[in-house]
């Protein structure tokens, strides 16, 4: 889908930002482009869209060359995201997110039902945020908008240079993990600068890891981890490989699957009987009809609430329960845990279904692996 091919670029003074780098991004693959300041990932992704052009070799999008290609109509058809986002303050979100289309001559109804579509995607209900301006949303809200914008024409290519950067750590996780559902249902082809290396490992398909102007390693984030192509590339992933390596690994992988349950409608006599002192079970999650989480029991609070079985589960329930989706990363999930001083976590997936539970044992079981 994208293939650089030899590209350099050179300001004044004879400065090579960029030295002759090569590489190529399959379609619907995410590629992050990570390195310390000055070490040109931004100059790179610039030249995909012909912000800058390159002063020797190729670009090619879909083996068309892109320097024969008018660079208005090839940005176009290529998203483009930056840090500090550029909304336009005098317009409505809603306009902002327009503004490809209108360029494009899309009709009204069809941009409207795009513009929805797109903050609906983004967790905003359109009726909230349509016509509010820029400056009546948080950093994250604007984010996101300025994401909705970049694929506001539905392009098959997206540039975003440190779009979460200027983001608190909460936020930037949580809108981390919204990109990755979007990606997985809509597979666009991304070009990602950042430089964090946390983040390129959680977010890419592949890492590219550059080092004054130069492509030092270009390769899937499981062997950037444990293969580095050399010291400065071992020394930038950092010493805590081990712990990176959670980030390649959702929870649904290595939960504890089909953990006990019951109906939040039980009777504590049907508790005592799961969570009998022979069963070894001292606690069970609470599931409604369709199996959604409800909350936690403990065979304790069950003793304590009605010895007799005459109470019920949803009268002494404890609702107040941490969960992990299934795709979130073995990281982040263990991250909640230690956070909240949990030794389990549910794991849930669509409609907040209960799927499994993650424990430290299993944990301490992906590092023995990983280690191996």
């Amino acid at each position: 889908m994208i293939r650089l091919e030899h590209v350099s670029k050179a300001y004044e003074g004879g400065v090579n930002a960029v030295n002759d780098v090569s590489f190529e991004v399959p379609r619907g693959e995410i590629a992050i482009l990570v390195g310390p300041s000055g070490c040109g990932k931004t100059t790179t992704l610039k030249m995909i869209n012909r912000l800058h052009e390159p002063a020797s070799g190729k670009i090619f999008v879909d083996d068309v060359d892109t320097s024969t290609v008018d660079p208005i109509e090839l940005r176009r058809n290529i998203g483009y995201v930056i840090q500090d986002v550029g909304l336009f303050p005098h317009m409505t979100i809603a306009e902002n997110i327009a503004v490809v289309p209108h360029l494009k001559k899309w009709d009204r109804k069809r941009i409207a039902e795009r513009v929805d579509e797109l903050l609906t995607m983004m967790g905003m209900p359109p009726a909230e945020y349509r016509n509010r301006y820029p400056r009546e949303l948080s950093g994250g809200q604007r984010q996101r908008i300025g994401v909705a914008r970049a694929m506001a024409s539905d392009p098959p290519i997206l540039l975003m240079d440190e779009p979460f950067g200027a983001l608190d750590p909460i936020t930037r996780e949580r809108l981390q993990n919204e990109f990755l559902k979007i990606q997985e249902k809509l597979k666009k082809t991304i070009v990602f600068v950042t430089h964090d290396i946390d983040e390129a490992i959680k977010l890419g398909d592949k890492v590219a890891i550059m080092r004054k102007g130069r492509l030092i390693q270009y390769d899937a984030p499981s062997a950037v981890l444990n293969e580095p192509a050399d010291e400065f590339v071992a020394d930038f992933v950092g010493q805590d490989r081990t712990l990176k390596s959670l980030r390649l690994i959702r929870t649904y992988e290595v939960m504890d699957a089909d953990p006990p349950a019951l109906h939040i409608q039980a009777s504590a006599a049907e508790a005592l009987s799961l969570l009998s002192s022979s069963s070894g079970q001292k606690y069970a999650w609470v599931v409604g009809d369709a199996r959604e989480l409800k909350g936690l029991i403990a065979r304790k609070d069950v003793l304590e609430a009605d010895a007799s079985g005459d109470a019920k589960i949803a009268d002494i329930v404890n609702t107040n329960v941490v969960s992990v989706e299934r795709d979130t990363t073995v990281k982040d999930a263990l991250s909640e845990m230690l956070s909240y001083g949990l030794a389990r976590v549910p794991v849930v997936g669509p409609e907040g279904r209960l799927e499994g539970v993650l424990t430290f044992d299993s944990i301490r079981k992906v590092l023995a692996r990983i280690d191996s």
